[in-house]
């Protein structure tokens, strides 16, 4: 006796979503991840409330399980998961001494707790930042990355890039 095709497992990727594969038995593991990075530079308004950092040609090179748009990193897969998010991104174009630039890590609106870093730069300077945090996401959570400078300056955005690893 042999099962109907329409019974038998279905091994795509998009099916294997729900669940952990731990052998090796040639289907893709459930590992999600992303990694993405800007493509030139782009000018960030001066601003003393947190804003959605903004990147005219962002391009992703792996991503398994996430979704990039211009709002954000959506996660697509179904089990809830916890993820280290990390970004590294180049401030330049300084106007002006002690000048600051803060960027935090957000899910869903919300800041992640001790996610945020600063650095302060005089006329001239260019400097990187590197922002990092662990955080649980479940199906359809949106990751961002904002900024801010408390000293109401405005920077070019440089060598930006986005790591998120399970």
């Amino acid at each position: 006796f042999l099962p109907e095709a329409s019974s038998l497992p279905d091994y795509s990727q998009t099916a294997t979503l729900n669940y952990d594969v731990f052998a090796n038995q040639g289907l893709s593991n459930s590992t999600s991840y992303l990694y993405g990075y800007q493509v030139g530079t782009d000018a960030q308004s001066a601003t003393t409330s947190y804003t959605q950092i903004t990147i005219a040609n962002f391009t992703t090179d792996i991503q398994t399980r996430m979704s990039a748009s211009t709002a954000g990193i959506t996660y697509i897969g179904t089990k809830p998961i916890d993820v280290m998010f990390q970004i590294n991104a180049g401030v330049a174009d300084v106007g002006g001494n002690n000048e600051q630039f803060d960027f935090a890590l957000y899910k869903n609106a919300s800041i992640i707790n001790g996610s945020d870093r600063r650095i302060e730069l005089d006329t001239g300077e260019e400097g990187n930042v590197v922002a990092f945090a662990l955080t649980n996401i479940v199906q359809n959570d949106l990751l961002t990355v904002y900024q801010k400078s408390p000293t109401n300056d405005a920077f070019t955005l440089q060598n930006f890039s986005i790591l998120i690893k399970e």
